[in-house]
């Protein structure tokens, strides 16, 4: 397992904590990338750690990370995504966090030659099904995922259990904090904001609110449709409001930043983006923000939304069923694929009557792009985002992995 950034290091660094508490008998080794050993260091006896340079998804995966794990004949090995070694045979289980690239196979979403891409997508069609068919057990980070593996592989016979993932963040926000927030916003006291980098993307007078976005730039993630409908939004009501985008920088961020309606918002002091922002920073972003947005076409789980949520945050998000299994009825939804539904959205966060985003629509109730809003309106809205964070842990998720591990390895030695 060497894993280390993003939601599959997140996963990661979670699970492993939480089995070295809870694993006293069995014994660990724990893969990592270099920049990963740095970071992990067990305190429980029996779990170790080996380094590797391998780097995933090239040949070397395939040759000599299998001669390490070959080596170490494990009784079981936990890869925590899809790309196993072809011609390892001991047994294993894997993670499968979604099926994005099955969902939306497109050279968009990598940096090659397209020919690269597409010779490489045969290829982790390969790894994947091998993956799926060779497992002892499959784990899902949702039943959405469990339901797309099922879609894609009708004819799998792998047993596959969804495990969900949590926030290692404090469910339980300060409601005195929060309440000073929002009091100071009605005085029109000033209050701490976040600035961009460069004065150029802001007015040193601006005191606005902003929504949030946290993730990466991907083609599925929607953000050029995000960045549009905010725009229109600004353009109706007034810019009243900003919009924070943070994440790792990439060149999906650059193409995005690139388009001229983010230049139209970042001239304007309209957006700002935040490159990989550390844990302190993301807290302080969470924490300032009115709204988180989350615009995806597809998720596996939805990590940022479940965050937000756990710090009382009203969270608006594409109807899309992993969104709205992780937030159930606590969340503002709207059509990932309407303009106008996302501006519904955002003006109901905004406290802005939706019949001015759409009052040429006779029928609003049946109307398709209205966004689902009665989480919005409800004055217990930041008790049930509690509420249903706490209905999520990683001592949860490493509890159930463990009966996973110990499960699969009795059938094994039987």
């Amino acid at each position: 397992m060497y894993h280390i950034h993003g939601g599959h290091g997140r996963y990661l660094r979670e699970l492993i904590v939480n089995l070295e508490e809870l694993d006293t008998t069995n014994r660990y080794t724990i893969i990592l990338k270099p920049e990963g050993a740095a970071l992990y260091i067990p305190k429980n006896p029996n779990f170790k750690t080996i380094v590797t340079g391998t780097h995933w998804y090239t040949l070397g995966e395939q040759i000599s990370f299998l001669r390490l794990l070959n080596k170490l004949h494990a009784d079981l090995v936990h890869f925590p995504h899809w790309n196993v070694p072809l011609l390892y045979r001991r047994p294993f289980v894997v993670t499968i966090h979604d099926l994005i690239l099955c969902e939306y196979p497109t050279s968009a979403v990598s940096t090659r030659n397209p020919l690269i891409f597409w010779v490489k997508y045969a290829g982790f069609q390969i790894i994947l099904r091998h993956a799926l068919t060779h497992a002892e057990h499959i784990i899902t980070v949702s039943e959405t995922t469990r339901d797309q593996i099922t879609d894609h592989f009708p004819e799998l016979l792998t047993e596959t259990t969804p495990i969900h993932l949590a926030t290692s963040v404090p469910h339980v926000i300060s409601s005195e904090s929060r309440h000073s927030r929002d009091e100071s916003r009605n005085l029109n006291v000033e209050i701490p904001r976040l600035r961009p980098a460069s004065q150029d993307f802001a007015r040193d007078d601006d005191l606005r609110r902003h929504f949030l976005y946290l993730g990466t730039a991907y083609p599925h993630k929607n953000l050029p449709f995000l960045l549009h409908a905010f725009h229109q939004f600004g353009i109706r009501y007034g810019r009243t409001y900003q919009l924070i985008l943070a994440g790792a920088g990439s060149i999906f961020y650059d193409r995005l930043l690139a388009t001229d309606t983010a230049k139209t918002l970042l001239e304007n002091g309209d957006l700002i983006y935040k490159e990989a922002p550390d844990d302190a920073a993301l807290e302080e972003l969470y924490t300032n923000a009115t709204t988180v947005i989350c615009p995806s076409l597809m998720e596996g789980f939805g990590l940022p939304a479940l965050e937000a949520a756990a710090r009382g945050v009203p969270v608006i998000a594409s109807r899309i069923p992993a969104f709205q299994e992780v937030l159930g009825d606590t969340a503002i939804y709207f059509n990932p694929h309407n303009i106008e539904s996302l501006i519904a959205a955002l003006c109901h966060s905004g406290a802005r009557r939706l019949d001015d985003a759409i009052e040429s629509r006779e029928d609003k109730e049946r109307d398709p792009i209205a966004p689902t809003t009665s989480a919005l309106h409800d004055d217990n809205l930041r008790d049930k985002l509690l509420s249903r964070a706490q209905q999520f842990s990683w001592r949860k998720t490493a509890e159930k992995t463990l009966r996973i591990y110990q499960l699969t390895n009795c059938q094994v030695l039987a």
